[in-house]
C-alpha cells in the first residue's frame, strides 16, 4: 500500500481529532493540508511528528483540489482522504468490527483493481444490516469524508474550486463520467452523523445564497447524473437538514 498517501484537509486548529481516533499506519505517510488561516499553527504543532503539513487553500472545494495536487506532488498515484473530525467508530464492518486504516487501505485498493475506477468509497450508512458483500461499480454518492482517489496535477476536470458545498457530489459525477462508474466497498459502512456538515459543525461557514449557487453549478454541469429537490433530514429524528441530492442512473 506504499503507493497511497493519506490527506486530511483542515481549517480547524490542531490537534486533528481524526489522527487521535485513526492513527496513520507506520508504513504510510500523511499530508495535513492546512487552510492558510491555520497553516502556521499546524506546522508548529506537528513539527516533530511524521505528519507533513502543507499549505492548502481557502474553501471546501479548493481544499479538495489540493488533495489531488499535493498527493501528486509528493509522488503518489493515489490518496486516501479523511475528514479532520472523524469519530472513533466512523467505519464499521458488516461483521460488527470497527476496522482501522491499514485494513481499510487493503479493501480500497482491492476495489480499485476489481472495479477499474479512480474513486472509491464506502457504504453511506452505519447500519450494518444494510451493508452488502464484496465490491461493486456504482452510480451512488461517494462521501467526501472518507474515500480513495487518484492524484492529479490538474484536478479541474474532477472539481470546481468555486463550490462551497456539494464537492463530493461533483467529484462523484466527474469520476463516474470518466470511468463509467465509481467504486463501492459494500461491506464497510461510513457513519455520516459525525461528519462536519451533517453534524452541523462545519468549520467553513457560508451563506444560503452561496450554497444555492453551488447546487445550481453542479446541476448545470451534470444534468443527466444528479438531481436536487429541496432538503431532507440527516436521520428521521434529526433537526439537521441537508440538500436532497439523488444520483441518477
Amino acid at each position: 500500500m506504499s503507493d497511497i498517501i493519506f490527506t486530511i484537509p483542515t481549517k480547524r486548529q490542531p490537534p486533528i481529532k481524526t489522527l487521535e481516533h485513526y492513527p496513520i499506519p507506520p508504513e504510510n505517510s500523511v499530508l495535513i493540508i492546512a487552510d492558510p488561516d491555520v497553516y502556521e499553527a499546524h506546522t508548529a504543532y506537528y513539527a516533530n511528528t511524521p505528519a507533513k503539513v502543507v499549505l492548502g487553500a481557502k474553501g471546501m472545494a479548493a481544499q479538495c483540489a489540493q488533495c489531488y495536487i499535493h498527493a501528486y506532488l509528493a509522488g503518489y498515484p493515489w490518496y486516501f482522504r479523511l475528514d479532520d473530525d472523524l469519530e472513533a467508530k466512523t467505519f464499521i464492518h458488516k461483521d460488527g468490527r470497527f476496522p482501522k486504516l491499514d485494513e481499510l487501505l487493503i479493501y480500497a485498493k482491492m476495489c480499485i483493481e476489481m472495479c477499474r475506477v479512480s474513486l472509491v468509497g464506502f457504504s453511506n450508512t452505519s447500519n450494518r444490516f444494510w451493508l452488502g458483500e464484496g465490491y461493486g461499480r456504482t452510480y451512488g454518492l461517494i462521501h467526501g469524508g472518507g474515500h480513495i482517489c487518484k492524484s492529479a496535477a490538474d484536478p479541474s476536470k474532477y472539481i470546481d474550486v468555486s463550490l462551497v458545498r456539494g464537492s463530493d457530489v461533483y467529484m462523484t459525477c466527474a469520476h463516474r463520467e470518466e470511468d463509467g462508474a465509481v467504486g463501492r466497498i459494500k461491506f464497510i459502512g461510513f457513519n455520516k452523523r459525525g461528519s462536519t456538515i451533517t453534524a452541523g459543525s462545519s468549520s467553513i461557514k457560508v451563506s444560503q445564497e452561496e450554497v444555492d449557487a453551488s447546487r445550481d453549478k453542479i446541476l448545470a454541469r451534470f444534468p443527466t447524473m444528479v438531481t436536487c429537490t429541496g432538503t431532507r433530514r440527516v436521520t428521521p429524528s434529526s433537526d439537521i437538514m441537508i440538500a436532497n441530492w439523488r444520483m441518477k442512473r
